[in-house]
């Protein structure tokens, strides 16, 4: 299935310039367009997970974003502009920068700047909604056009993420989708945070957040210990113990909420055959099938043998067993 994709090019008739000028504002950005050297430019735009992309072939022309009060784009997402092939300069009040083939840069739109191509530039702009940002505890607001360091090894792979998945034509599920863009979210620290900074400006919902992602992703690890999750997060156990406390939960109380939500809905999802509860209980990380099964009956008040097929399945947790303490 390929990824839904909308495309506007410029071209020669009066009705695709105009087209062209009123998509550009469309999404958030002015374009003042050569109508000689413009000829060929296109874009195509889509979305993938909370992220959007936009693939383009610029010519001749001088992009300007719109100001945050005339456009959601510029109010409500930052931006990394990949440069693939030709060069194009941003023009900022104190500076002028040119990025050329392999570079890339992270534009804040509430900070005037003009994205110029004399001649011809491809390339990718990645779109991040600040409120994404926020909610892993990193910076929303630049206060310069930020040029990430490409000889770290860190950021010369997050650029060849963002080409990679700037380049898919076939539409994954949409899990995947979300999961992809979520990854991608989680690894904007590395360029938008100066490495010695980023822990210090992590609020404790971020890093609840982050120790929860991790958490979801090696449910199933028998290992999964509070030093393994905390070293995730680079805090210590202690301190993220107190953070989950401060929530009103408790962290192991989490890793066994989670690792019970994954088992239902395997339960649900597979018909019944011998040593089913045993082979569940050790894919999402019990010890045994007994403490599985004592600890499922517990908090959804069923035995697990008896879910597959069960109309009434899946049911809320009783409610005199809290799931998270």
């Amino acid at each position: 299935m390929t990824i839904e994709v909308r495309r506007f090019a410029y071209r020669r008739e009066f009705a695709q310039q105009t087209q062209w000028h009123e998509t550009a504002r469309e999404f958030g950005m002015y374009s003042d367009a050569d109508p000689g050297c413009s000829l060929g430019s296109e874009f195509r735009a889509w979305q993938l997970g909370r992220v959007f992309f936009l693939a383009g072939d610029v010519r001749g022309q001088t992009l300007t974003p719109m100001s945050a009060d005339a456009s959601q784009w510029s109010a409500d997402y930052v931006s990394i502009k990949l440069i693939t092939g030709g060069e194009m300069w941003i023009e900022e009040t104190s500076a002028t920068h040119r990025i050329g083939s392999g570079d890339f840069v992270l534009l804040d739109a509430q900070r005037p700047y003009k994205a110029i191509t004399p001649e011809r530039a491809t390339g990718f702009v990645m779109r991040m909604p600040r409120q994404a940002l926020m909610e892993r505890g990193f910076r929303t607001a630049l206060d310069h056009v930020r040029l990430p360091d490409l000889s770290s090894p860190d950021v010369q792979l997050v650029r060849a993420l963002i080409e990679c998945v700037g380049g898919l034509s076939r539409r994954p599920s949409a899990d995947v989708m979300q999961r992809v863009s979520d990854q991608l979210l989680d690894l904007m620290d590395i360029v938008l945070e100066r490495p010695t900074a980023s822990g210090r400006r992590r609020t404790a919902a971020a890093m609840v957040r982050q120790a929860k992602q991790f958490i979801a992703r090696h449910a199933g690890d028998p290992d999964l210990t509070p030093a393994l999750i905390a070293a995730h997060v680079c805090i210590s156990s202690k301190h993220l113990g107190r953070l989950f406390s401060a929530q009103g939960g408790s962290l192991m109380r989490y890793v066994l909420s989670v690792r019970l939500e994954q088992a239902a809905r395997l339960l649900k999802a597979t018909p019944w055959h011998r040593n089913l509860v045993q082979q569940i209980a050790y894919q999402c990380g019990f010890s045994s099938a007994s403490h599985f099964s004592h600890a499922f009956k517990r908090r959804y008040g069923v035995a697990p043998a008896d879910v597959f097929g069960s109309p009434h399945f899946p049911v809320e947790p009783r409610a005199s067993v809290p799931t998270e303490i």
